[in-house]
């Protein structure tokens, strides 16, 4: 290798164009064949069965590089013995962010299996944002989500004028709750609080016992994976 070598490509083409002829046959082509498969510098969007091949193939570059350094004359071959050097601090450097990375889908594991609940989803803002996206979806539940929300937040007129007054059948709304609504929010009658609070209360109740066991599918859907990379972030890899 030539003085102040550093690899750019981690491939196998470079590696040999670039080594002494000493360190042939040391198994670092196949290693980095195996890098350029495994080993992504987009670490956020990999999976843990991604992250464990590309941990088994920078454990056997690091192995290779160590049976390539070991065939070379430390006076003779000093350029190549510190190229190799450079390649080892890439490896190592990249199999430190990769357990980091573990560690992060780790933790999105563990706040999806939370998630198991729509009382939990309005409390949170970002993921209530996403949940709603979701259920905005073609043939979803966006009247029934949206309707929840404000519901559950006494947000009564905006439940009316959004929803309820709107398209009342997608909410399932009863009679008794409708009327209650109506009269109020665009007859202008002095409706009882107690009433109001009833109606409210049986709304609530009702979206969500329709929504909460599709909980499930939100939690499998494209939508929350992503919000889940971009809740727990691992940031690329570079060198």
């Amino acid at each position: 290798m030539k003085a102040g070598f550093k690899p750019k490509n981690m491939t196998k083409k470079e590696w040999q164009d670039n080594r002494s002829s000493a360190a042939k046959g040391s198994g670092v082509g196949k290693a980095l064949d195996a890098w350029q498969k495994h080993c992504h510098s987009a670490l956020n969007k990999m999976t843990g069965e991604q992250l464990k091949a590309a941990s088994v193939a920078t454990n056997a570059l690091l192995t290779a590089l160590d049976v390539a350094e070991k065939k070379c004359d430390k006076k003779r071959q000093k350029e190549t013995i510190d190229g190799i050097g450079k390649y080892r601090s890439i490896a190592k450097s990249y199999q430190k962010c990769v357990k980091e990375a573990a560690k992060v889908i780790g933790q999105r594991a563990t706040f999806a299996k939370e998630v198991n609940g729509l009382g939990q989803v309005r409390k949170d803002a970002s993921l209530r944002k996403c949940y709603l996206l979701w259920a905005a979806g073609p043939g979803m539940c966006n009247a029934e989500a949206n309707g929840y929300m404000l519901a559950a937040e006494n947000k009564d007129k905006e439940l009316y004028t959004k929803w309820i007054g709107t398209n009342p059948p997608l909410l399932n709304i009863q009679k008794m709750q409708f009327n209650s609504y109506t009269a109020k929010y665009r007859d202008g009658k002095d409706v009882p609080d107690a009433t109001m609070k009833s109606a409210r209360s049986q709304i609530v109740h009702d979206l969500y016992n329709m929504l909460n066991p599709r909980m499930t599918d939100f939690r499998k859907s494209d939508i929350f994976k992503a919000y889940l990379r971009r809740r727990f972030m691992v940031p690329d890899f570079t060198y």
